[in-house]
This record gives structure tokens, sequence and C-alpha cells, in this order.
């Protein structure tokens, strides 16, 4: 009989520090010495660049992290039986759920969403990555329902996260419903015409 528990373990790691007081005001550029280590044709570059936000919302600076590691305490999802024992570091699925659709692997992502316990699949960031998963596949009508239902406990203003899934549905349905494809021109056309649910809307005005 499997179990699954959350509990804390303690991995050396370093600390991420306290945000920055300050906002982002301009295009943040890469630690000194990261192009060095990342080639021209590496992927990882890509993801370093897409990974900034640029501009002041919705987050400050984290830039109070260090290089020196030590034991530090982690929330983990721990799944069990008699044979077999694997633990889930509930902090970074998110993050790993980020770069996989980033990257456009959505074949990986699939597979990435049916590895992870249901306990944490129930989470409104991972349920985020199921939808967009679901309108990979053209199906809106999931994709729709996931997002009706989803709630981010951790959402700030200014994030667009929903919006974004929100105008993509609507792209796709009307790509469908019109014979159009998902190009500039229908993206502005929704961004212009249709107006988002007000629960959904965190953006800045």
């Amino acid at each position: 009989m499997a179990t699954l528990r959350v509990e804390t373990q303690k991995i050396p790691a370093s600390a991420l520090g306290p945000e920055n007081p300050l906002p982002v005001l301009s295009a943040a550029a890469p630690e000194p010495g990261a192009q060095a280590t990342l080639g021209p044709a590496d992927p990882a570059q890509a993801y370093f660049k897409a990974s900034h936000i640029k501009g002041c919302l919705p987050y400050r600076v984290q830039d109070g992290y260090d290089r020196g590691q030590s034991d530090r305490p982690f929330r983990m999802a721990v799944l069990e039986n008699r044979h077999l024992r694997a633990a889930f570091l509930l902090e970074l699925q998110v993050e790993c759920g980020r770069a996989i659709v980033e990257a456009g692997r959505f074949t990986d992502l699939d597979r990435w969403l049916g590895t992870l316990p249901e306990s944490v699949r129930r989470s409104g960031r991972i349920e985020l990555f199921a939808a967009r998963a679901a309108l990979e596949h053209n199906d809106t009508a999931t994709a729709e329902r996931i997002l009706d239902q989803v709630q981010l406990v951790d959402i700030r203003e200014g994030e667009i996260a929903l919006t974004d899934l929100w105008f993509a549905i609507q792209e796709r349905r009307i790509s469908a419903a019109e014979g159009v494809p998902i190009d500039a021109a229908l993206k502005e056309r929704v961004r212009r015409t249709l107006t988002p649910p007000a629960r959904l809307d965190f953006r800045m005005h």
C-alpha cells in the first residue's frame, strides 16, 4: 500500500536572500560571467533571457542570493510503498513546469504532469500548466474548465498568467470557428475586442 505525506527535509542549498525593495526599472542584464558559461547554441541561453521579467511589475529584483551552501529546510511530498520511495521538492515544481513550457516541449509537459502526485497537481500553479497542455491539444473545454476553477493564492497585482491563458483560449476558439491562423493579427484583435473576466484580470490598467 502506498502512502503520500508532506514533510520537511534539509538539503544543501544556497540562500535566495530577501527581495530587493527596488523594482526592475530596466531590462534585467545577465549576471556577470553568465554569458561565458552558455554557448550561443545552448538552449539554456534562451531560457536565461526569457526568465527575466522586464518592467517594474509584478516582481521586485531578487538579487540577494549567495553561492554558499548549507543545510536548508525544504517542503517535500514523499510517495512511498514497500519497494520504492520518491520525494518531490515542492518549491521547484513550478520552476520546472515553467522551463518546459518556455522551451515549447509540450510532450514532455504531459509526461511531467503525469509523474506528479495528485496532491501536487491540485495546486493552482500546476493546474495552469495542465490547462496549457490541454490547450496545446486543442482541448479548449478542459483548459477553460481548469481556468474557471483554479485558485492562485500567491498571485500578485500586475501578473498576467491568468489573462494570457484566457486570451489564448479565445484565440483557439476563433481560429477553429473562422478557419484563420493564430497570428499577430488575430492576437491583436482578440486583445482589442475581448475583455477577460474581472476575477482573472490582475493587469495594471
